[in-house]
């Protein structure tokens, strides 16, 4: 588990800093890493919903 967060941690930052101007890849890398927290609690969040409503 934790060689695919360093893993996928490395990508990101590879495609930040090609992708984005080098004074703005840390704003980049924040909004990336903000955005994939947010949909992470999302899916939980559904996820735990979904379950409460088929086994009550």
């Amino acid at each position: 588990m934790v060689v695919a967060i360093g893993t996928r941690l490395e990508q990101c930052c590879r495609a930040a800093g090609v992708l984005t101007p080098e004074e703005l890849s840390g704003q980049a890398l924040g909004v990336h890493t903000s955005g994939v927290a947010t949909v992470q609690g999302l899916g939980a969040t559904m996820a735990g919903s979904a379950a409460e409503l088929r086994f009550p």
